[in-house]
């Protein structure tokens, strides 16, 4: 699957999820990921991950997609 949305990235990726990183243009990426049935949680609404685990997915996504556009 794949999103431009980096906070259901961060989500996917603090569930233990290898989540790779695609350029498509100098303002905007896509994450992508293999199908989870967590997606439906965050699309629901009802996401359940500890705050600090998404918040260093969080942070970790945007240091590798500010290394790739680099």
């Amino acid at each position: 699957m794949e999103t431009t949305d980096i906070g259901m990235a961060a989500f996917i990726y603090s569930t233990g999820k290898a989540v790779s990183i695609r350029g498509l243009n100098d303002r905007q990426c896509i994450f992508s990921f293999d199908s989870c049935p967590e997606i439906a949680e965050w699309q629901s609404g009802r996401a359940m991950v500890n705050v600090l685990t998404f918040l260093n997915a969080y942070r970790a996504l945007l240091r590798r997609v500010k290394q790739q556009m680099t």
